[in-house]
């Protein structure tokens, strides 16, 4: 039987779709190590049935940007070349192409928002005109659109209608089901980042009956928030995107899935792209109702930039490996249990520091304590603070915070398999083993940081440090120096 485009009988009902319960193929289910474009289109129309597809949406998709999405969902990024030529020219066309005078967006039913949103404040707008550009990799008629779904989306999530013109806050969460939602950390933006530095929002479904229910509509709202605030950490991330995982072990709840449709209508509008997006789940229910929903997704892309990672939570954790997610970054228990320590002193700090903002009378424009554009500082020993630690690099100084960091792992590592050279060398000998310890870890592209200023807060169990410091290689071959002697005193 030939394949017809223009035949919709192929087409599911929604929401039946949405129920299907059993799988016909269990080794149609992804599990990640895919070594290629064309291998994983294969297994993805394995676990996601080509007849769930709508077929004329399925041609809407070129062969270069279903390439393209296959490769962003493994971080192989084909990053824009931006000059400030061509930033001025595109800032200029979107100008001209959200003008109401503009024929193509005549009349657009979505810019209702976005006007009030200008007419509130328009440098606020305007501040974000550049990450919507980029979201859409400057075609500037997407990115125009995508404007007015974001402020359009803004304004029916919240209800006070001054958050168009500002930066969501955390008092923005002030009905009891936002507010018990943004504690629990069901939705997080993670301190850790993907091994091409992209910020991971991480979604998390509790197991049935272990903790209370809660409002969708509230963590939407949540979700819309983490998307701004990853935004807010540089151009960057704007350049790259923002990695989402779905965690949901043990938990059996469709309702994730029959929701999920909402989701990807909120991705479609985030002031940074969603370049990957994974679900992790142990249930084949709600693994094959979130393959359906993806296929009818109204962002015909994200059927390429989806995968679900089903089996025990450790499977799917190594599974995420092979997208470049760190099986650390996530905070789940080997379990499934969630994890909160790094949430409740980002949001502790968030809310403080949004308090100092409004008492100041300044506008918050900040994410995870990192300005989009740092202000001069200099620390007190006279150094100049540098970008926040990512996954590779090496964090010292005292306690645990840096101990699950794949750069302090990999240090390490590399410590117990040179302990025995270390420990049998001369002390010029020791010196060279530390250096080239330290040369190993500097050609992978780790960097060693301290903080710049440990700027402790009134308890001390919420300290973050704002600032931080590049340690030089001297004082770095110490640090080396000081932990294999610390490891031969342990094992004495």
């Amino acid at each position: 039987m030939g394949f017809d485009p223009e035949d919709d009988s192929l087409d599911l009902d929604f929401e039946a779709a949405s129920m299907v319960t059993d799988i016909e193929d269990e080794d149609g289910i992804d599990r990640g190590g895919l070594d290629g474009p064309v291998e994983e289109a294969t297994q993805l129309f394995a676990q996601t049935n080509v007849h769930d597809i709508p077929s004329s949406r399925y041609m809407e998709i070129s062969a270069e940007e279903r390439e393209a999405a296959l490769q962003e969902l493994h971080g192989a990024l084909d990053l824009v070349h931006e000059t400030p030529e061509f930033l001025e020219s595109k800032l200029v066309d979107l100008e001209e192409a959200t003008s109401p005078l503009n024929p193509f967006l005549e009349g657009y039913p979505q810019r209702k928002a976005y006007d009030l949103a200008v007419e509130q404040n328009s440098s606020y707008v305007k501040d974000l005109r550049l990450s919507f550009l980029r979201a859409e990799k400057f075609d500037v008629q997407k990115a125009a659109i995508r404007m007015f779904a974001h402020f359009e989306t803004r304004s029916t999530l919240f209800e006070d209608p001054q958050v168009l013109g500002r930066d969501i806050r955390v008092s923005d969460f002030s009905s009891p089901d936002d507010k018990s939602l943004l504690e629990r950390g069901f939705c997080q933006l993670l301190p850790h980042r993907d091994r091409v530095g992209r910020p991971i929002i991480f979604l998390y479904s509790p197991r049935p009956g272990a903790q209370a229910p809660y409002n969708f509509d509230s963590k939407l709202r949540i979700f819309f928030w983490m998307g701004l605030l990853a935004t807010r950490m540089g151009e960057d991330i704007q350049r790259k995107g923002v990695v989402v995982v779905w965690h949901g072990i043990s938990s059996k709840r469709k309702a994730d899935a029959l929701n999920g449709a909402r989701y990807f209508t909120t991705m479609a509008c985030m002031t940074s792209a969603v370049t990957s997006v994974h679900a992790v789940y142990d249930s084949p229910e709600v693994t094959k109702s979130f393959n359906t929903i993806v296929a009818k997704s109204d962002t015909s892309d994200y059927v390429f930039r989806f995968r679900t990672h089903y089996g025990p939570n450790i499977a799917c954790l190594h599974s995420l490996m092979a997208y470049g997610i760190p099986r650390g970054s996530l905070p789940v228990n080997f379990d499934g249990t969630l994890r909160t320590d790094d949430y409740e002193r980002f949001l502790f700090e968030r809310a403080h520091q949004e308090k100092d903002d409004c008492n100041q009378g300044r506008k918050t424009d900040q994410a995870h304590d990192q300005p989009t554009s740092p202000p001069p500082h200099t620390a007190e020993d006279g150094t100049v603070p540098t970008s926040p630690p990512t996954e590779m690099d090496i964090i010292c100084g005292r306690g645990q915070r840096g101990s699950k960091n794949p750069g302090n792992l990999l240090l390490k590592r590399l410590l117990v398999e040179n302990a025995s050279k270390y420990n049998k060398a001369s002390r010029h000998g020791k010196a060279a083993v530390a250096q080239e310890i330290y040369a190993a870890m500097r050609q992978a592209g780790c960097r060693f940081l301290a903080p710049a200023e440990e700027a402790r807060t009134a308890h001390d169990r919420y300290y973050v440090p704002e600032l931080w410091k590049e340690v030089d290689e001297a004082a770095a071959r110490n640090r080396i120096a000081h932990k294999f002697r610390n490891m031969r005193k342990t094992n004495s």
